[in-house]
């Protein structure tokens, strides 16, 4: 799907923080978002319009987005498909070439978990356990990513196969020089904030501000019945929505947050986390060869 840019080229995004999903793309968004000369689209953080099987296509809703932007402001998104979505990279490069690419990256076992919570949590994913899941991974990579089979963002469901960076991180490298393409670790995130701040003004090129912190962006929860979050956004909240019914979705998000009132957040098994970190030994060795990084400790299995 070609994505219009050519008649709006001073709209278009100066940089993109394209995912990891899971890996602090929010938190980041949110202090980002603080910065007086940068401007970010907090009415839709993840417009998703760079990627051809998922987000918006309408271009008026899209560069409408960054109509509050001064003229001082250098603009910016974040939405975390344009990582795992392998045209992304191309149609962002077409668009600004020049364009500043952010990636975070965080332990691939612990992402596909934590993507999973998420994907359940906001009634994606109606399978459990995880290890269904990550079993249907298989039939579901023969699905048409464009199918109407698929009720998400159809990467978002290939658990193990969205944490392979190394394949991501080469599609973003054959589009942008790397001095466009600033790497941070969530590890990082969460240990220097300040530091990764500072990382991320210097590579945006602005002054570096103190930003302030709110409550835990995206905390994990999980319904106390799956299949009913999924059935509650697919019946009742997505056709609400498309029907303009707002009792209908404001019910649907009672019903979705009195599920995960009552749900119990589960832990992966140390069994299945270390398949997953065996499964992923190259593609971790490829991912620290590329970005310069030592990621041994993510292959560090935990006790059984």
């Amino acid at each position: 799907m070609i994505r219009q840019t050519q008649s709006l080229p001073s709209k278009v995004p100066d940089f993109f923080i394209v995912g990891s999903a899971k890996c602090g793309t929010t938190t980041l968004f949110h202090h980002l978002s603080q910065h007086p000369d940068v401007f970010l689209p907090t009415i839709d953080k993840e417009p998703g319009y760079y990627c051809d099987t998922w987000g918006t296509t309408d271009p008026d809703y899209y560069f409408g987005l960054f109509s509050g932007r001064e003229p001082h402001q250098i603009t910016g998104e974040a939405s975390t498909p344009y990582l795992t979505c392998p045209a992304s990279p191309a149609l962002i490069a077409s668009a600004n070439p020049r364009a500043k690419i952010i990636i975070l990256l965080r332990n691939p076992a612990e992402r596909a978990f934590s993507l999973y919570l998420q994907m359940v949590k906001t009634g994606l994913e109606f399978l459990t356990p995880f290890e269904a899941a990550l079993e249907a991974e298989t039939s579901r990579a023969g699905l048409d990513p464009h199918s109407n089979l698929v009720p998400g963002y159809y990467f978002n469901y290939l658990y193990f196969e969205s944490g392979r960076y190394e394949v991501q991180l080469r599609r973003y490298r054959e589009n942008f020089p790397e001095s466009q393409i600033l790497v941070i670790l969530f590890e990082d995130l969460v240990a220097d904030l300040a530091g990764v701040k500072r990382k991320v003004f210097q590579f945006l090129g602005v002054e570096p501000i103190e930003t302030h912190d709110e409550e835990i962006q995206n905390p994990a929860r999980y319904p106390a019945l799956v299949p009913a979050q999924f059935l509650i956004k697919h019946r009742l909240e997505d056709p609400s929505r498309r029907a303009g019914i707002f009792t209908g979705i404001r019910l649907a998000r009672t019903l979705k947050n009195l599920n995960l009132r009552f749900g119990k957040v589960p832990r992966v098994s140390p069994r299945t986390y270390n398949s997953l970190v065996r499964r992923y030994a190259g593609s971790i060795e490829e991912t620290s060869r590329m970005i310069g990084r030592d990621l041994s400790a993510w292959q560090i299995p935990r006790p059984e």
